[in-house]
């Protein structure tokens, strides 16, 4: 039996979503809760309710790490201290279009999940946006297609 994108698709309401202007901290609110399900990235959405990006943790470590981390390897101390002071705290006030990735890869949802999972692979993403008719309905991730693949494979044994 085949399955389909549409089978394995985490609703839209049912992920944390943002519109670009949002504040860095206003996604870290959002993170903090679906982080205990599982969930580590925001989408992005523009005024017209379509996606521009998507937030993920490297976006966010990436935007946050100050500059004098970047020297780390070379044998400069850095401190927690110093992370959460200064000019980091000052990001929080920033809107997540300056750390978000543009969005790339989309998926129907009448797909097939190996379909799903070559554009995973091919695009270097844990997650793809899942539309219907143009509309987004939801996301699918790694994660999921990698357990419903599991469970096939186990259930044929």
């Amino acid at each position: 039996m085949e399955k389909k994108v549409k089978d394995l698709v985490t609703p839209l309401t049912d992920y944390p979503h943002l519109p670009y202007w949002a504040t860095l901290k206003e996604a870290f609110i959002q993170l903090s809760s679906a982080l205990e399900s599982g969930i580590n990235t925001v989408l992005v959405f523009n005024e017209a309710y379509r996606l521009v990006g998507i937030l993920s943790p490297a976006d966010i470590l990436r935007g946050i790490e100050p500059k004098f981390a970047q020297h780390y390897e070379e044998g400069v101390p850095v401190f927690w201290s110093d992370l959460l002071a200064g000019s980091v705290s000052k990001k929080l006030m920033d809107p997540i279009k300056e750390f978000m990735t543009p969005a790339r890869a989309i998926i129907e949802s009448s797909d097939d999940i190996l379909k799903a999972s070559h554009l995973m692979l091919t695009e270097n993403q844990e997650i793809l946006v899942v539309q219907e008719k143009g509309k987004i309905i939801g996301v699918v991730t790694l994660t999921a297609i990698l357990q419903k693949i599991i469970e096939v494979l186990i259930d044929r044994e």
